[in-house]
């Protein structure tokens, strides 16, 4: 497998895509030598039915159109500087995005390799958009925190293993970062949920040196923490770049209502994670 096409979702509201976002998508594309799609959102606010108060929420929608299209203007400037700077093929998709009751954009995710998404630690922006990318585009994502290194080197990686289907996804969809890097941490955590088999570890060591990757395996008591933060505290310990992790094991609900290891990490990672459905 190689990443040919990475899918990057610019959008001007609430949140502006962050400009480490487009420094960070372009580095990864520069690694594969990808094409860059990208789909960049036009508020349309839709009209009121309302007579009396239609004037007023009519105007107060045109000034925030223009505004978040100057936004939209402004980062499709950045992106094609940069798209230049790292000498890549980048083609934009502009799209009107209705407001409220706006359909999913994350299907145009679906035919490209990888999709590149900001994570948000801000509690009231944090499931936005992730959550509907990861479970609605098919394909993995690789989210970039606040505050991490634009300049993408993965050399040291850390992938998070229980055996489950969704982190067996996971390990397949970072083969291409895996073969890129110099240091690959296979880490089983116990100690909240031991679902892996005690060889479970060093069987994919053997999966991914078929598949031409050097792997170490460990296994980490989580000694009382939670397994969120026992895998921030590891991969901070052991100087990664990458964490590679299956998200959202259980039902949608159920992690909506009581959290887990996926919710903690998104909230308070610093590095790039690449995450499975």
């Amino acid at each position: 497998m190689t990443i040919a096409t990475i899918h990057l979702h610019l959008t001007p509201y609430p949140a502006p895509t962050p400009r480490g976002v487009i420094d960070f998508a372009c580095a990864v594309a520069k690694l594969f030598e990808a094409t860059l799609e990208v789909s960049s959102s036009r508020l349309s606010i839709q009209p009121v039915a309302n007579v009396l108060t239609a004037g007023l929420v009519e105007g107060m929608a045109h000034q925030l159109e223009s505004a978040t299209a100057e936004i939209s203007d402004g980062l499709e400037a950045y992106l094609e500087a940069q798209g230049v700077a790292f000498n890549l093929t980048v083609r934009v998709t502009k799209l009107e995005e209705g407001w409220p009751g706006t359909p999913s954009d994350a299907w145009r995710g679906r035919t490209s390799d990888l999709c590149i998404l900001p994570l948000s630690q801000d509690p009231a922006e944090a499931h936005f958009p992730v959550d509907d990318w990861l479970y609605q585009a098919g394909r993995p994502c690789l989210l970039y925190p606040p505050g991490a290194h634009s300049v993408f080197a993965p050399g040291r990686v850390l992938v998070c293993w229980d055996n489950s289907h969704t982190a067996a996804r996971a390990v397949g969809d970072a083969l291409p970062f895996l073969h890129n890097a110099t240091d690959v941490r296979v880490v089983v955590f116990r100690g909240e949920k031991d679902a892996a088999p005690a060889s479970a570890a060093t069987a994919l060591v053997a999966y991914l040196q078929a598949h031409g990757v050097r792997a170490g395996a460990a296994e980490v008591d989580i000694a009382g923490q939670s397994i969120g933060s026992a895998i921030l505290d590891h991969a901070e310990a052991i100087h990664a770049d990458l964490i590679v992790m299956g998200a959202f094991g259980h039902h949608p609900l159920q992690e909506m209502l009581l959290g887990g290891a996926t919710r903690e990490i998104f909230a308070k990672t610093k590095l790039p994670v690449l995450a499975s459905h």
